[in-house]
């Protein structure tokens, strides 16, 4: 089975002044969600042979790819029409596309970048519409510690931290979507970031 990874999106850099007690300078990033704030009936959930009826009340769902065409967005296309799938559901569904906060340690999204110029690619240093990609498990660990003021595992910071490179890092920078997240941007938000923050990589 490939790994999920889900797209986030830099949206504000963090780094402490010097001299501050701050234990880990974290940045703000980004990512879509799908919501159902309104009750809504005629959902089952299926376990086994079993179908349990419910009202589904306040879903909160990561999108984490498109609706086709592989596990990553190329096109700007396929972002539209995974936000016009979700959203023509009718009513008694009616579930929105939203934008949820992942705080991620600076120094892991410095990181990122950095290992991908290493192979010989030509950009800039860490900014603002920056896309990731995040393993499902990592991914899972920072929401925890923002939603359950958890502490940030150890284990995790020395992994992000060391020189070895992984064949699939728990976090990597995207240039592609970092280009397509731009790209739709501007078509709908007209050359504004708005609240994504989503621009072109230098």
């Amino acid at each position: 089975m490939d790994t999920i990874t889900v797209p986030i999106t830099l949206d504000g850099i963090f780094r402490p002044q010097a001299g501050s007690a701050a234990p880990e300078d974290l940045s703000r990033c980004i990512y879509f969600t799908m919501v159902a704030e309104d009750p809504s009936q005629n959902w089952e959930l299926v376990l086994g042979n079993q179908r349990i009826p419910f009202i589904l009340l306040g879903l909160s769902g990561i999108i984490h790819s498109p609706v086709s065409d592989g596990p990553e967005f190329d096109t700007a296309d396929q972002l539209d029409s995974l936000i016009e799938t979700i959203e023509s559901i009718s009513s008694p569904y009616a579930i929105s596309v939203e934008t949820g906060v992942l705080w991620v340690p600076t120094r892991w999204l410095d990181l990122a970048v950095q290992h991908w110029q290493r192979e010989g690619r030509v950009g800039a240093g860490l900014s603002r519409g920056q896309v990731f990609r995040i393993s499902q498990e990592l991914f899972v660990h920072l929401w925890r510690v923002m939603d359950e003021r958890a502490i940030l595992d150890d284990d995790w910071s020395k992994r992000m931290l060391s020189d070895r490179q992984d064949a699939t890092p728990p976090l990597r920078f995207a240039q592609t979507e970092t280009d397509v997240f731009a790209t739709w941007t501007v078509s709908h938000l007209g050359g504004s970031q708005g609240t994504l923050g989503f621009q072109s990589a230098p």
